[in-house]
């Protein structure tokens, strides 16, 4: 061990103080849907009230703590939150245990860096759910920075982020915008005070439902197709993220593929916060049994996007929420949408996408600055 290297548990320690879920003036809960990869912040939550939520999650968090995701460390998932709510025993809370050596709120860029996820890799127990234990993360050794290292590189790195989140807002205020642009050509798609025709998704568009080729053909798993998980679609991206798992082109033949143009929905999630979110494929690749994808037939695929936001009400109202927040194919079959004339679709789709440019420069800065993040990590943090 170098003189200027500690080990996470010298430094950090987990939070464990329990609450009845139950029985608790806390409001928010956070699952592993509510993380997103990478993210130094969490910003997404779930009500508990509205939720299904199993008895693992009993453990409280404050603000200012930093959660990290026990299971699949390949996606990520550790960040700071600025609210107070529970979460399941599988995400760790954490602090410092003496801010004169390590400061909370460098700790979240610790648990981002590089080398914080190349030792999870590396650490990684289980054979299919990859986990780590506490005891595990303890081990990881790193260089921590003199406290006025920490002090320069938290006030450099919280900037470059505030800005990022910045670029994000633009994205959702230009989503906004095209919103606009669509109610004003084609009213409410709920509520359908224009009077369009109105069809099932059976009838206007072809449903396929994910699935997962046996893990125990380890043939069926390589670097041929993207796999897509509910993870690569959230509310932040138009577009699908790219996949943490590939099938080999055996795989791709037992699983399920779609071309683009189509669009993937989440229709299994352990919340109702979750169901519903969409991202458009622009590339062929294969998803799980978490997801539907709607192949549109009567659509123009930036019509179809838009008005599926919109109807995110109507899609809830058809989740089967005793089945712990599940919208099968059959129901979502069943949910009827206005279909307008195809030449006013494609008018919108033009405005759609030429407005989707300006956020392609967007979402390629907010790439820029999570590289330098990157960058001034692995030149200062070992």
């Amino acid at each position: 061990m170098l003189s200027n290297s500690v080990f996470l548990g010298d430094v950090v320690k987990r939070v464990k103080n329990k609450v009845d879920k139950n029985n608790t003036d806390l409001i928010y809960y956070i699952g592993g849907e509510h993380f997103d990869n990478g993210e130094i912040i969490i910003s997404r939550k779930g009500v508990i009230k509205e939720s299904t939520i199993g008895p693992a999650f009993h453990m409280s968090f404050e603000p200012g703590h930093v959660l990290l995701m026990s299971r699949n460390p390949h996606l990520r998932k550790a960040g700071v939150v600025d609210f107070s709510g529970v979460c399941s025993d599988v995400s760790y809370v954490c602090e410092t245990k003496d801010e004169t050596k390590l400061r909370q709120r460098f700790l979240p860029f610790i648990f981002q860096s590089e080398k914080f996820w190349e030792f999870a890799e590396a650490n990684k127990k289980g054979s299919t759910n990859f986990f780590l234990n506490w005891s595990d993360f303890e081990r990881f050794e790193f260089t921590l920075p003199s406290i006025q290292e920490q002090d320069k590189l938290t006030e450099i790195l919280w900037a470059a982020n505030d800005t990022k989140e910045t670029y994000k807002k633009l994205l959702y205020l230009t989503d906004e915008l095209v919103k606009s642009q669509f109610i004003e050509m084609f009213g409410d798609p709920v509520t359908n005070e224009k009077g369009w025709d109105e069809r099932p998704f059976s009838d206007t568009c072809d449903i396929i439902t994910g699935n997962t080729p046996p893990r125990a053909n380890v043939a069926y798993y390589g670097n041929f197709i993207e796999w897509i998980k509910s993870d690569n679609i959230n509310k932040h991206n138009t577009i699908l993220s790219e996949a943490a798992e590939y099938l080999s082109e055996e795989g791709a033949k037992v699983g399920r593929v779609v071309s683009s143009g189509s669009i993937l929905m989440v229709c299994i999630a352990g919340g109702l916060n979750s169901i519903g979110n969409i991202a458009i494929v622009d590339r062929d690749i294969a998803f799980n049994q978490q997801i539907n994808a709607l192949v549109p037939k009567s659509y123009e695929t930036w019509f179809l996007y838009y008005m599926l936001l919109m109807m995110r009400p109507s899609i809830h109202e058809a989740t089967n929420k005793a089945l712990k927040c599940i919208l099968s194919k059959g129901q979502l079959s069943n949910v009827e949408a206005i279909v307008p004339p195809e030449q006013q679709q494609k008018q919108f789709a033009l405005f759609a996408d030429q407005t989707n440019k300006s956020k392609l420069e967007l979402e390629q800065s907010i790439v820029n600055l999570k590289n330098t993040i990157k960058v001034l990590m692995s030149k200062n943090f070992g």
